[in-house]
């Protein structure tokens, strides 16, 4: 598991079960077929929330946030301690941006450049240790 920030430096998380939904999100265009087990986030409240408070990540699992279709999106890391990449997938799985290394705890936003019904967060460096880049194609179960 990766860490980035200590527990004195981030905040708790307020009280309360916080269980999401499970998918996988598999990448068939880069080498090795690489994949990673996600907790889907498809309701607003899930997707205020997504991986704040967390002070780590399992190595290949990540946080999928889901919308019906594709519009603009833009994600930031308030209350989020861990260092994390962000993929920017469109509706038909096409990688459209991918977003190295964003801050945590920053209200800085990262945006898709291009409208996309999805977003996956993974830890930092994940992405391109794996091979994965914008232009490919992500499968996406679970969404």
């Amino acid at each position: 598991m990766l860490t980035w920030l200590s527990d004195r430096v981030c905040p708790a998380a307020p009280a309360g079960d916080f269980k999401l939904p499970r998918g996988r999100v598999t990448f068939a265009d880069a080498p090795g077929r690489p994949g990673v087990d996600v907790e889907v986030a498809r309701t607003d409240a899930h997707r205020s929330r997504g991986l704040m408070y967390r002070r780590g990540l399992p190595e290949d699992s990540g946080m999928l946030f889901a919308w019906p279709r594709d519009e603009p999106r833009a994600m930031w890391m308030r209350d989020t301690c861990v260092l994390l990449d962000i993929l920017f997938i469109r509706s038909d799985g096409r990688v459209a941006h991918v977003a190295e290394c964003a801050r945590p705890l920053d209200d800085r936003q990262y945006a898709a450049r291009e409208p996309v019904a999805y977003v996956l967060e993974v830890n930092a460096g994940w992405a391109r240790r794996h091979g994965v880049r914008a232009g490919q194609y992500a499968d996406v179960e679970g969404a």
